[in-house]
């Protein structure tokens, strides 16, 4: 599918995610016991610290805590966001923690092809400052996730059920015993979740149902597109695996949004 563009896109987020088994460890939070997994805090911190330094070069020089120093956390649980002096003016960001990477993007998002180069610093500092246990180790998962808020100026005083149903083509039919209860005139707040597994070893998870953003009632669609197999500890691996996600994404939003490229004000690719 050719590029397409829009300058009035309804993005809220834009998330890129890889996620690591710690030594002795594992990504998710609890054991099978039913008891919380820890990293080890002093090496965790170093390998986040001298995170910090190479993205430090790269304008990221703000730093927020979200665990204190040396305090236990979770294995994929994130420690620390970076942020550049420009925050406002260019609106990315990277989280570490043990066994988590992130990098986000929020509005104004332009492209994909503004982004991946922050993207891509991103995962080589990573690479570069892991601990010397976990230089070999394999991705577990890597991820690509939107959200979007179609709030009043895409739903065209539509009720949040007609936008979903009519305009972006998820048909919400109830059984006879629903509609029967449903106060006439109403309309019922929907909430879609779907999971699915597609081509090349992926997985995408959609949600689309009624929110707030901003105090502005909207209809929010989340998608993500993640791997289901290990990934090589390789930058040029990791790329191709968050392109092929992204793409994937971009492929079904495209489609499913197409009685809304006007509003959106489609732009001609670069």
């Amino acid at each position: 599918m050719p590029k397409i563009h829009f300058a009035n896109p309804p993005l809220i987020e834009l998330i890129t995610e890889l996620r690591w088994n710690k030594p002795n460890s594992s990504t998710s939070p609890f054991s099978g016991a039913g008891i919380p997994v820890f990293a080890q805090p002093a090496d965790s911190e170093e390998s986040m610290m001298r995170f910090g330094g190479e993205v430090y070069n790269k304008g990221f020089q703000n730093i927020e805590r979200l665990i204190p120093p040396n305090f236990p956390s979770f294995a994929g649980q994130v420690a620390i966001r970076f942020k550049r002096q420009d925050h406002s003016e260019k609106p990315v960001l990277y989280q570490v923690g043990p066994g988590i990477f992130t990098a986000n993007a929020t509005a104004p998002y332009k492209t994909w092809d503004d982004f991946s180069p922050i993207v891509r610093d991103g995962v080589v500092a990573l690479l570069k400052t892991r601990s010397a246990d976990e230089q070999e180790e394999p991705f577990s998962s890597i991820s690509v996730r939107y959200i979007d808020a179609f709030d009043d100026r895409f739903l065209d005083g539509k009720s949040s059920s007609e936008f979903i149903s009519e305009t972006l083509g998820f048909e919400i039919n109830l059984p006879p015993a629903l509609n029967e209860i449903t106060e006439k005139g109403k309309f019922p707040m929907p909430f879609l979740r779907l999971e699915m597994p597609i081509s090349n070893g992926m997985y995408m998870m959609l949600s689309v149902g009624e929110g707030i953003v901003i105090d502005k009632k909207s209809v929010i669609l989340d998608t993500t597109v993640i791997t289901t197999s290990p990934t090589s500890a390789e930058i040029d691996s990791v790329m191709e695996r968050l392109l092929s996600a992204r793409n994937i994404i971009h492929d079904v939003f495209i489609k499913i949004s197409h009685k809304l490229h006007n509003k959106m004000k489609q732009e001609a690719a670069q």
